[in-house]
């Protein structure tokens, strides 16, 4: 029972804590819309970003957490029925990937913004847009269709049986869709993230540089450095991408070792490593 009250506290600061810093997120694209003539005005792609992430993680604390909570209250069993378990697998994966193509979508946006600042002018708005739709509507398309047509559970059908039996709620995924998502949530980040941060690096002297001229507009249509505020929102961008790489990436690895090893390993592993993937949803608002 403490267990579980600790659970449902969590589940409402994040709820709690990452509407507030979406409405912060709201008023302050609003304030810059106004705010025509200032020279550190941005298309706003990282706010809807992060906005984008804070829904994520209202969600986590709105739905996953507290189907969570059922699992501790039960001592790992679930008593729910297959279909909303099924559906709490999927939910679970589509806002992991969610989370993951945000990042990545903040990490181009501030890899252009400090290394490419011309070309980063011709992005407008629209653009972040669409970007955030692509985020949300490739994930769901891939788990429906997944999940839908059963073909991430071809192969492990004994297993579901075995989990249905026990009354157990668990990732029951065949290896190539394992395989599949460990590319596209482990490799494919870091493949990304790391040219990008490599060039960020390169172009700080340049930007530091222009630390001066912070306070005043340039005299200039097109600026050719980077600006403090961009190095700044970078920063913020390797904080989250950090927490996001503590909480998340040990659960997958263990998913992966989980689902390879023939669904031996100890569930309440299996459920402790999952507790520490929605913790990220409670840190997120600390960052931003």
């Amino acid at each position: 029972v403490l267990i579980a009250s600790i659970i449902g506290l969590v589940a409402v600061f994040t709820v709690v804590s990452n509407v507030i810093v979406l409405i912060a997120l709201v008023r302050s694209r609003r304030e810059d819309n106004r705010n025509i003539l200032s020279c550190a005005r941005d298309n706003g792609i990282t706010k809807l970003t992060m906005a984008s992430m804070t829904v994520v993680d209202v969600l986590i604390g709105m739905l996953l957490t507290p189907l969570f909570s059922v699992d501790v209250i039960n001592k790992g069993r679930w008593y729910l029925g297959r279909d909303l378990c099924t559906a709490r697998q999927s939910l679970n994966n589509v806002l992991c990937s969610v989370l993951i193509f945000n990042i990545l979508v903040m990490a181009l946006d501030k890899y252009l913004a400090i290394c490419k600042p011309m070309y980063y002018r011709l992005l407008t708005v629209r653009h972040g847009y669409a970007m955030v739709v692509l985020s949300w509507s490739i994930p769901c398309v891939i788990f429906t269709v997944l999940d839908g047509s059963g073909l991430s559970h071809i192969g492990v059908e004994d297993a579901l049986v075995t989990y249905d039996k026990m009354h157990h709620c668990a990732q029951a995924l065949n290896k190539p869709v394992v395989f599949t998502m460990s590319i596209t949530t482990i490799v494919l980040p870091y493949k990304s993230e790391g040219p990008c941060d490599r060039n960020i690096q390169v172009a700080q002297p340049v930007a530091y540089d222009n630390k001066k001229n912070v306070g005043r507009c340039p005299n200039t249509t097109v600026r050719s450095r980077p600006s403090h505020r961009n190095l700044r929102a970078y920063k913020t961008i390797g904080c989250i991408f950090f927490c996001f790489t503590l909480c998340w990436v040990p659960s997958w690895i263990f998913v992966i070792i989980f689902v390879y090893d023939g669904f031996t390993t100890t569930l309440w592993a299996l459920i402790l490593f999952l507790f520490l993937t929605y913790t990220n949803a409670a840190i997120n608002p600390f960052i931003y």
